[in-house]
């Protein structure tokens, strides 16, 4: 980091640093190299809430972990920026520790005429010390940024706007930018939050997942049998990397969770596309005693299964055991057949239904796009959102 500390201090970034709940990770790299005196006005860790809260006139119904918390202190100093005297502010607050095994909290960053609000969840069990490092450089490079692009490699999983509205555009992005680490935010229309919150209140999750590219009638199908089945309200989740296809646009995915938004549904949304490290993530976040079911095609489930196959012969002990407490329910389509081992035996983690829907691929529904086959369409793409579908897929480059 000290070569992005260097070139922050001979920027033009000049402002108040306030940081709460993770010590100083910020300005204490900011202070550990000559120039510190270009970039900071001055810093402050108020951490008594007693004094931030009065400090600030923050009503104590506000969560102190929270954009809302920060967006008082951000419009508290914002008379510096009239008189001309910063054109930055850097504020954050933090919760440490082990809970659920994560820590998470909010950094909000103005720069000149810009505010953006970004969440951070850093998901791997660390030591105090490493936790407050990490913080440190996720906040480095988002200060680097200037709010002008997305900073890669991040712990970034929710941006908020100025006026604290969900900005699903560099929320997105900044799962794009992940390069190893995994990350799980769940959309929905007026808003962008933590996956951990629901999991809190749930005993089980059904989530159905794939591209939706578009969503058909056949997907909407599966999510009402679905709710039926488990009586709990499925989710919809879409991976950032599909399987073989590779990373998806921004474009695409905002074109893809718009749909779903106008259907009801809420978006889980994730950078890697498999169901095992899916598992892995969740059940970091959800109790082994808590079940979770995945929703999916045959075809799906049988390129799945091939993993544990070897000589014809699938290794039922290993998939069971990478798969504890998890069922998975697949809608058999036509010419979609399953193992046999799956049809003749009935387990418990297991369960499929015939379906009377069609489905089509994305590139079939593509083509028939290209060849203005407009009624063709229509018999798939759901009736409430088909005036819609046009303009929205008709340029569609994923």
């Amino acid at each position: 980091m000290k070569n992005i500390v260097e070139k922050i201090h001979k920027s033009d970034i000049f402002g108040i640093f306030i940081e709460n709940g993770a010590g100083l990770p910020v300005s204490s790299k900011l202070l550990d190299l000559d120039g510190a005196s270009n970039t900071i006005y001055f810093s402050e860790l108020p951490y008594s809430k007693d004094y931030s809260y009065k400090k600030y006139n923050i009503d104590l119904s506000i969560r102190s972990v929270s954009a809302e918390y920060l967006s008082k202190i951000i419009n508290y100093y914002n008379y510096l920026f009239q008189e001309n005297k910063i054109n930055t502010i850097y504020a954050s607050s933090f919760q440490l520790g082990n809970i659920n095994k994560s820590t998470h909290g909010w950094i909000a960053f103005k720069y000149k005429n810009t505010l953006f609000y970004y969440h951070l969840s850093i998901h791997q069990k660390l030591k105090r010390k490493e936790y407050i490092n990490r913080i440190g450089k996720n906040a480095l490079k988002i200060i680097f940024s200037r709010n002008e692009y997305m900073p890669k490699d991040t712990d970034i999983d929710i941006v908020l706007n100025s006026d604290l509205t969900p900005n699903y555009v560099k929320t997105i992005e900044s799962i794009i930018n992940l390069k190893n680490n995994e990350q799980f935010v769940l959309l929905k229309k007026d808003s962008i939050e933590r996956l951990e919150i629901y999991l809190r209140k749930l005993d089980k999750i059904v989530i159905f997942k794939g591209s939706f590219n578009p969503v058909q009638k056949a997907h909407l199908y599966l999510m009402k049998r679905l709710q039926e089945l488990y009586k709990t309200k499925p989710f919809f989740m879409i991976s950032m990397n599909t399987y073989e296809k590779g990373i998806q646009s921004i474009e695409s995915i905002i074109k893809r969770i718009q749909l779903l938004f106008e259907l009801g549904y809420d978006v889980i949304l994730c950078n890697k596309p498999y169901f095992k490290s899916n598992l892995d993530f969740l059940r970091y976040k959800f109790d082994i005693n808590k079940k979770i079911i995945f929703a999916l095609g045959s075809d799906t489930f049988n390129r799945l299964i091939n993993y544990y196959t070897k000589d014809n012969i699938v290794d039922l002990d290993k998939f069971m055991n990478d798969f504890v407490n998890v069922e998975f329910f697949c809608l058999l389509r036509a010419n979609n057949n399953l193992p046999e081992i799956f049809i003749k035996n009935k387990y418990d983690f297991f369960r499929y239904e015939e379906s009377s829907f069609m489905e089509l691929s994305s590139t079939q529904i593509r083509n028939l796009l290209k060849e203005n086959k407009f009624e063709e369409i229509k018999k798939f793409v759901p009736e409430m959102i088909y005036n819609n579908f046009l303009n929205l897929y008709y340029n569609i480059s994923n």
